[in-house]
């Protein structure tokens, strides 16, 4: 069964094999054809926005991973003049930052 909910609005449940309007005061009748289409287009964007919205979100985490990888790799020498971070440490979390960005 799936129920959309609104306070104000009609709400939509899938019964069996039909669906069914349900308005906000209880009552509820058979949904025709151009109402469940527009819900079912409804749903569709709906959840094509939530998948839009991760894919900001991951976009966003990956941006900060190689905003946090390059800098630790470029900061500046410590006062002492030496660097605190291997090369090869260094070399590596920028192979598998570059790496992990192509993946996705």
């Amino acid at each position: 069964m799936e129920t959309t909910n609104n306070q104000t609005n009609p709400s939509f449940e899938l019964v069996g094999d039909h669906w069914e309007v349900i308005f906000p005061d209880g009552s509820r009748r058979l949904a025709i054809g151009q109402e469940v289409a527009l819900y079912k287009a409804f749903k569709e964007k709906e959840n094509s926005l939530l998948r839009t919205n991760e894919q900001l979100i991951d976009a966003q985490l990956d941006k900060g991973d190689c905003l946090s990888a390059l800098q630790l790799i470029a900061s500046p020498k410590r006062p002492d003049g030496t660097y605190n971070r291997n090369r090869e440490a260094c070399e590596k979390l920028a192979d598998e930052t570059i790496k992990k960005m192509r993946i996705k």
